[in-house]
């Protein structure tokens, strides 16, 4: 019978992050359920109640067979977050500036892998990309 509070469908990969999403859903009384690499279950698609966490490789194969909208949030989030929430000033600047600056720096796309996120030591150390694109920047 499925539950009221709806149900948390996780993608097959594990992660410490997935983990902790689901022992919130629990705690909320909902159903949790790890998805099978091929197909979603019948007991799971279209029901209207429920949540998808996981990657967005995996979630383009199973959102509109679970009858969920996959949302992705505006490019501009993270550096919009108050100093009070992240401890650390995020800013977004053009690919060209990052490489200018000085470092050790954290630096990240805002939403495609287009290279790594990850701390480098300084902004001429990012990877190539084509283009100019918008990259994520925080010194360390």
């Amino acid at each position: 019978m499925p539950s009221r509070a709806g149900f948390l469908a996780l993608a097959p990969h594990r992660s410490t992050t997935a983990a902790l999403l689901a022992d919130a859903a629990r705690r909320r009384s909902m159903e949790v359920t790890v998805l099978p690499v091929g197909t979603v279950p019948d007991r799971y698609r279209e029901r209207g109640d429920g949540h998808y966490y996981g990657g967005p490789r995996f979630a383009a194969r199973v959102a509109r067979q679970l009858g969920v909208a996959l949302l992705e949030p505006d490019d501009g989030w993270l550096d919009a977050l108050p100093y009070a929430f992240t401890g650390r000033r995020v800013r977004r600047v053009p690919l060209s500036e990052a490489r200018r600056l000085p470092g050790p720096l954290f630096a990240k796309p805002p939403t495609d892998k287009s290279f790594p996120a990850a701390v480098y030591g300084s902004g001429a150390e990012l990877p190539p990309a084509a283009g100019d694109p918008l990259v994520q920047v925080s010194p360390v």
